[in-house]
């Protein structure tokens, strides 16, 4: 006989329990779900990995992480965009990503796990990298005095765009 979470039993008749997939790694990105940064941030993503606790032996796992088309995220730092951890449990220590190196807009962060009989898992984070105002400066002050028979020139090269976008005039 078995019972369920409510406390209702199944017919005093055999019941037959299949187990239909094999067991998958387990995959945690740290933190919120999703976030907004400007182009001058940084973000670093704590990752928890570890074959199932169904895993008869542990096994390597190979990780990667990717960006919505599919490219890998520009780190920096001991992590690595992909690879293959040998433990049975592991964190993949931070990913350091420069929010530079994302377009502007929402961003998937993907990190997938793959044990070495194929079974795969995935956590996603949302990074949404802000626009951020362009930054205008003329050059020599805010007065200026000129004579009339004289060329007045400005020079705007102190101009800035955090976006990390070319800048036109």
């Amino acid at each position: 006989m078995v019972s369920n979470h409510l406390g209702e039993f199944s017919q005093p008749d055999v019941e037959t329990v299949t187990k239909l997939d094999l067991p998958i790694p387990y995959v945690n990105l740290q933190g919120p779900d999703d976030f907004t940064l400007t182009r001058q941030m940084q973000f670093a993503v704590i990752s928890d990995v570890y074959e199932s606790a169904c895993s008869s032996t542990p096994s390597p796992l190979a990780y990667e992480w990717t960006l919505p088309d599919g490219s890998q995220p520009a780190v920096w730092g001991q992590a690595e965009a992909s690879g293959t951890i040998a433990t049975s449990r592991s964190s993949l220590g931070a990913l350091y990503v420069p929010v530079s190196g994302l377009p502007l807009g929402e961003n998937e962060l993907k990190l997938t796990v793959t044990d070495q009989d194929g079974n795969s898992n995935y956590d996603t984070l949302i990074v949404t990298v802000a626009s951020m105002p362009l930054y205008a400066e003329i050059s020599g002050g805010s007065a200026r005095e000129w004579s009339v028979s004289e060329d007045l020139v400005l020079s705007g090269e102190g101009s800035i765009n955090p976006n990390a976008d070319e800048l036109s005039f």
